[in-house]
């Protein structure tokens, strides 16, 4: 890994010229996928009755509860017989042959079965539940679908959010700048325990500095972290077990919580603190 990965800084830092935006994750920026499902129609009189013989005698579609099993639309047969026609989703392809799911339909009314298999037919529908409103009204026009906004779905930004952002990003700028000093990368790195805003780490590229690809802003925060808290485990785990008060002052000194060394053993170091760095590292 080449040391020139990360351009080099030369803007001036300051709060002012910012503009900070929350970046949206996986689920929010999904682009529409499809999935296979076969359909028939059947007579407004008869859904109930269809939807609960479906049920007991065709694949479930627990992946796909997003998708409402009935369409309702308008037929025409070109005169002047009008009426509603209810096409409903049996399951998706891959679940069932053809051959089989008309096996299966058999069963249901003697009298109307040629019309069902008669009316068989592939549609697409989404694979996916929509995460956001924009994903909602565009997904429901290839089938009609159900939203229901996660309870985990990020909020917008708030004034305190910016300026606990403020504060840190000044922070790895300030470093960015001692690093820059050390004829190193301006890139400066804190890590943050979001919980009670404690500083875990704070470190700058030194990638010159040491002639080591590997040295970071932020690999060196992690680094850093990492030492602390083997050399704080192993001060407690040293401690005699009889020595209770001996062994929680020790923890109290280290500054380490139980949590950090529960993290540490199932090898999940600095789960879920925040970083805040003036430049996005490379792909390591």
């Amino acid at each position: 890994m080449s040391g020139d990965c990360v351009k080099e800084r030369t803007n001036t830092f300051t709060w002012e010229n910012m503009k900070v935006e929350r970046i949206l994750t996986e689920e929010e920026t999904r682009k529409l996928e499809t999935i296979d499902v076969f359909t028939t129609t059947i007579e407004p009189k008869l859904a109930n009755k269809f939807l609960k013989f479906i049920q007991n005698h065709i694949p479930k579609i627990n992946d796909l509860e997003h998708v409402k099993r009935v369409r309702r639309s308008q037929t025409d047969d070109g005169n002047v017989n009008k009426g509603i026609e209810l096409r409903v989703v049996l399951c998706p392809v891959d679940h069932i042959s053809k051959e089989e799911l008309i096996k299966s339909l058999e069963s249901f009314d003697p009298a109307i079965i040629q019309h069902i298999q008669d009316n068989l037919a592939i549609y697409p529908v989404p694979k996916h539940s929509p995460y956001t409103m924009s994903q909602f009204n565009e997904w429901k026009s290839i089938w009609p679908i159900s939203y229901k906004r996660p309870t985990t779905q990020d909020e917008e930004l708030t004034g305190n959010d910016l300026e606990y952002i403020k504060k840190y990003m000044e922070i790895a700028e300030n470093e960015a700048r001692l690093a820059q000093e050390s004829n190193n990368r301006k890139i400066g790195a804190v890590i943050v325990n979001p919980q009670d805003s404690k500083v875990a780490a704070i470190k700058g590229d030194m990638t010159h500095s040491l002639q080591h690809p590997l040295k970071h802003a932020i690999m060196n925060c992690i680094e850093a972290i990492a030492k602390d808290t083997a050399e704080s485990y192993k001060t407690i785990s040293s401690t005699s077990p009889n020595d209770s008060l001996h062994h929680k002052r020790k923890l109290d000194e280290s500054g380490i919580t139980s949590d950090a060394i529960s993290a540490a053993e199932g090898g999940y170091l600095c789960q879920d603190m925040d970083v805040f760095t003036n430049s996005q590292p490379c792909v390591m």
